[in-house]
């Protein structure tokens, strides 16, 4: 590897090797910072952002909000979502820089829009409840939570699966959305297969009563445990009416 490079991807490699300890390059966070520096000062977004992870967290550099905000707006500007993510974060949180709601809100719109689905995540909560200038909108939250759904998102995932199956917190009467019991088991399997234990529990309930899916005790036993072994200790209590 260069050990001396010119241009702003070499650079970042460079600093990302030494940042890692990887690629025969012993762990060096005083190296990384400085080819981390010199990326971002040519105008490398993701460099820009690593830098102000750096100064968000106190990685090599001692901790310094204010930098560590100025390197995530370069970053944001070039259309980087997590550093506009961030910034939702430093500006609701008045983290490194004043408190200003509007533009944490605007921060996060961007990075919803960007695709980071995290922020599509937290955007369609904010139409769930209504705050920070954001009014209720069900179907927009439903939007939002889809399109974080579908790059895996699990919380959104097991959120959108509420939602088609009307049960619980998520269930607002007169919302818009319809139930869709197909909708839901789709996305209750897809959070339940990646860990998420409410999602798992739910599945496994469906899987026991044939809700919007044949009834099928083995797999019901299958998910119910699952959940129970995550620490769901409803699904413990329904796995014993297998055995009473």
């Amino acid at each position: 590897m260069n050990e001396n490079p010119t241009t702003a991807e070499e650079q970042y490699n460079l600093g990302l090797c030494y940042a890692n300890g990887e690629n025969g390059i012993s762990q060096d966070w005083g190296k990384a910072i400085l080819w981390l520096t010199k990326a971002a000062e040519q105008g490398h977004s993701v460099a820009q952002f690593s830098l102000g992870l750096c100064y968000d967290k106190g990685w090599g550099v001692s901790q310094n909000m204010e930098e560590a905000v100025r390197w995530y707006e370069k970053a944001a500007e070039q259309g980087h979502s997590n550093a506009q993510f961030n910034l939702w974060v430093c500006y609701k949180k008045g983290l490194g820089i004043s408190q200003n709601i509007e533009k944490a809100m605007s921060w996060l719109t961007a990075a919803e829009q960007g695709g980071y689905a995290t922020a599509q995540y937290v955007l369609g909560n904010y139409y769930i409840n209504g705050d920070d200038g954001i009014s209720k909108n069900m179907e927009k939250a439903v939007l939002c939570f889809e399109k974080a759904a579908k790059q895996g998102h699990s919380d959104a995932q097991q959120n959108l699966g509420m939602y088609y199956h009307q049960l619980g917190l998520c269930y607002v009467k007169g919302d818009g959305v319809p139930q869709d019991s197909k909708k839901a088991i789709d996305w209750f399997e897809k959070a339940a297969e990646e860990g998420y234990a409410a999602s798992q529990y739910r599945l496994g309930l469906s899987y026991m009563d044939g809700w919007g899916i044949p009834k099928n005790p083995e797999k019901a036993k299958h998910w119910l445990k699952k959940a129970a072994d995550n620490g769901i200790e409803e699904a413990k209590k329904r796995l014993e009416e297998f055995t009473s």
